[in-house]
């Protein structure tokens, strides 16, 4: 293995050490000059890392750098402490908007301002930078983990409605955000008009629907969360 991947390594830098070609070879050396960059910024940080929490950052941050959905890493004494809000977020043109709440002071609808002092598209984006995959997979992580700490600790939220901001203090906790509010996995929200969860909804009757579906005037597929 260790002769493969020596062998590999030289003929990368052999074809680093070419002239340009064609975009299909420009676009190769781009890429693995941007996964070098990546791997020495990763051993760089390695070396100042101080505590395993600190490694654990600059593994993520590795490998978020491959856009591949399987990659990540995981470390089960410090993930095994944290927790997250009760609230479910989205981001709705540029704003993070809850969704679902299970705190009275908390409505869906309401922009979230900032959390713990940091702007609130500050903070998803710090969680993005350790999620790897798509643009999509990224965004649907990190909204499930903005705002995640200790748990028994508390996050100072700013939100916002009807352009009036308030102040509210959350505690984090280990069970699972609230889910939103959908419509019936599938079925007709008026007529003409379908809705099918594609994240819950069993083939078997997606099937038995499947006529009704063909040709109706619209149909909404739901893929939020993990479709099957």
């Amino acid at each position: 293995a260790l002769s493969r991947d020596f062998q590999a390594g030289q003929q990368q830098s052999a074809l680093l050490d070419r002239p340009a070609g064609t975009p299909e070879q420009q676009a190769r050396i781009a890429a693995l000059e941007a996964r070098d960059a990546e791997l020495t910024r990763a051993l760089e940080s390695a070396l100042s890392d101080e505590t395993e929490a600190d490694f654990l950052l600059t593994l993520r941050r590795l490998t978020a750098a491959l856009h591949d959905g399987h990659a990540g890493v995981n470390h089960a004494e410090l993930d095994a402490g944290l927790g997250g809000l009760p609230l479910m977020f989205s981001m709705v043109e540029g704003t993070l908007v809850v969704t679902a709440s299970e705190i009275d002071a908390v409505l869906p609808g309401d922009i979230v301002v900032s959390i713990d002092g940091l702007p609130a598209a500050e903070a998803l984006a710090d969680e993005e930078a350790y999620v790897s995959g798509s643009p999509q997979w990224k965004r649907y992580r990190a909204l499930l983990a903005i705002g995640r700490g200790k748990v028994g600790t508390s996050a100072q939220v700013v939100l916002e409605r009807d352009g009036t901001t308030s102040d509210v203090s959350l505690d984090r906790r280990p069970e699972m955000p609230p889910a939103e509010d959908r419509p019936p996995q599938i079925g007709e929200l008026e007529p003409g008009i379908w809705y099918v969860n594609l994240d819950t909804a069993p083939w078997p009757e997606i099937q038995e629907n499947l006529d009704a579906i063909a040709v109706a005037r619209g149909v909404v597929f739901d893929l939020r969360g993990y479709p099957k």
